[in-house]
């Protein structure tokens, strides 16, 4: 039974994954989602500046926010970061992998899942690790950790009422979520060059056991397939 994450028979050329190191994004700007956005905004120093409603743009939606939204997400974060342990916010970067690279990614890719549009991108994470979150925008995804994985650590939760971050009560998706509504059912440590099936789409963190580390992994996203499903289709190929 598939349950978070489980170690996959997949595999790319290694030339392939050596060029993912030199890759460089030249395509048109990607505006950084709504929630992250405002956790910037949430963690920048000069907030006595801000002024009120603020209009945030992504690539897909425009949200205008209310102080009074802000200042509940606000009060939200920051407790969340503090349960978590952490003292700061995860740096966080994704690249999607485009053209003739990511081409050649799709060739080595099974086409029983060429039409759940396999996604390739490079994620970056710096700091002491994020809070408890999904990733709405995809469900799960072929994982392949680049970086160093000493003292990495990804934790699953599952939910212990009712969370639907669709409604968009904010007037976007928010994300994160209060540890009084989850409940840790798993804690993993990824290893360096082995593929993964990772479930994007349930509550999950990833830790840091120190103060400051970079975790870099290229993932290739499906977002209209769970990871049980993912998995079995990969497992029947075989």
């Amino acid at each position: 039974m598939f349950e978070y994450i489980a170690p996959i028979n997949f595999s790319i050329p290694y030339e392939v994954i050596e060029r993912l190191d030199s890759y460089m994004y030249i395509g048109p700007t990607i505006r950084p989602q709504i929630a992250r956005q405002v956790e910037k905004l949430i963690h920048q120093s000069n907030q006595e500046e801000l002024s009120f409603p603020i209009t945030l743009v992504s690539t897909k939606e425009s949200v205008k926010i209310t102080q009074e939204v802000f200042r509940e997400l606000k009060e939200m974060n920051l407790k969340i970061l503090k349960e978590s342990g952490l003292t700061t916010p995860a740096v966080y970067n994704k690249i999607e992998i485009i053209g003739e690279l990511k081409q050649l990614i799709i060739q080595h890719i099974p086409k029983i899942l060429h039409k759940f549009n396999p996604t390739p991108v490079i994620q970056t994470i710096e700091g002491q690790g994020m809070v408890p979150h999904t990733d709405f925008m995809r469900t799960c995804s072929l994982f392949f950790l680049l970086s160093n994985p000493e003292n990495w650590s990804t934790e699953w939760y599952e939910s212990k009422k009712d969370i639907d971050v669709q409604t968009k009560k904010y007037g976007f998706i928010w994300p994160f979520v209060n540890f009084e509504d989850i409940e840790l059912k798993k804690t993993y440590q990824i290893e360096k060059n082995k593929w993964y099936v990772f479930d994007n789409h349930t509550y999950h963190a990833v830790k840091y056991n120190g103060d400051h580390a970079v975790r870099r992994a290229f993932q290739i996203e499906f977002s209209s397939i769970t990871a049980e499903g993912l998995f079995n289709l990969l497992n029947e190929k075989d």
